[in-house]
């Protein structure tokens, strides 16, 4: 006869249901869940708005409320207002005790936003003993990653200006989704050419090189004519550099070619915080006692406090109710 006492779930894996609103989930997001822990991904295509309840509710139910703890949701694509809202529908979709841990992270958009924060934060307080509250910041790039640090850069203190060069829609977006959902004013600029970036810089202390791969933005000649620069930042892994004499293993560097003194760190020094964001936040899902909500905010906090306790935490203003 079967021991009742058994425990039912205690034998089972960990699963975790991945919602995409495009064709296909992302590989590297795959490979991240299972270097984590959990024992299987199940991709989800496709996912509309309207169909994140359904999902939603069928994970939640078919383990009961002891299982919640070894289910997690996964919100991605490449949309990141569409994953915010995918996200806020996952969690109206849920109530005690039929809850799981939610973590949305799309085109890995928000860790590697907050591994830039991070190494922002790290260089002005190392090199500079100074804080982003007040600094002018420049980013570049208006897609998901550029548009989540600008919005991020604003609410810690700084004075952000966006600046794109091809796509003006996207960035009036992003000014607009900043203020609607943040509740931070950013400056938008369109700048083309080194002669149009140097007037856009004018007065920047860090620049924050968000651009498409393969695409430079930040020259040499750029950065020489901007005295106030302290700090350069670069995500762009394919040659060449989003920013001219930054290599994509410099971390914490003293650019060199310059005529004053600017720290800088490339893409793979953002990459590899980035890469350790995301799978401890995907293994808190796991091993926290009670079910974990993931969004921007919240993984700033969370990855804050594991990679720079050295430093006080940052406030952040309460977010606007959307």
């Amino acid at each position: 006869m079967p021991n009742s006492n058994l425990d039912p779930l205690q034998d089972k894996p960990y699963l975790l249901h991945m919602l995409i609103p495009q064709d296909n989930i992302s590989p590297f997001d795959a490979n991240m869940a299972y270097d984590a822990g959990y024992h299987a991904v199940i991709p989800y295509v496709n996912v509309k708005l309207a169909g994140v309840r359904p999902l939603v509710q069928d994970a939640i139910f078919s383990r009961g409320p002891r299982g919640a703890w070894k289910t997690g949701i996964f919100i991605g694509g490449h949309d990141a207002w569409l994953a915010l809202d995918m996200l806020k529908e996952a969690e109206k979709s849920m109530f005690d005790p039929f809850k799981v841990s939610l973590f949305a992270d799309p085109s890995g958009a928000f860790s590697t936003c907050v591994s830039i924060l991070i190494m922002l934060e790290s260089h002005l307080a190392r090199c500079f003993k100074e804080t982003t509250a007040g600094q002018n910041i420049c980013v570049f790039g208006t897609g998901p990653v550029g548009a989540c640090v600008a919005i991020m850069c604003a609410r810690l203190g700084a004075r952000v200006t966006m600046i794109g060069y091809n796509d003006h829609q996207e960035a009036e977006r992003a000014r607009d989704e900043g203020k609607s959902r943040f509740g931070v004013d950013l400056a938008v600029k369109m700048a083309e050419n080194d002669e149009t970036r140097k007037d856009a810089i004018k007065g920047a202390t860090a620049a924050i090189a968000c651009s498409a791969a393969g695409c430079r933005v930040v020259s040499v000649d750029v950065i020489n004519a901007t005295p106030s620069l302290k700090v350069a930042i670069d995500i762009n892994a394919v040659p060449p550099s989003g920013i001219e004499n930054l290599g994509a293993n410099d971390n914490e560097i003293d650019i060199p070619g310059l005529n004053h003194k600017v720290i800088g760190s490339g893409s793979l020094a953002i990459g590899g915080l980035k890469y350790l964001i995301q799978q401890r936040l995907l293994a808190k899902m796991m091993q926290s006692d009670y079910p974990v909500t993931l969004d921007l905010l919240s993984t700033y906090r969370q990855a804050r406090k594991w990679f720079a306790p050295g430093y006080e935490m940052a406030s952040l203003k309460p977010a606007a109710s959307r």
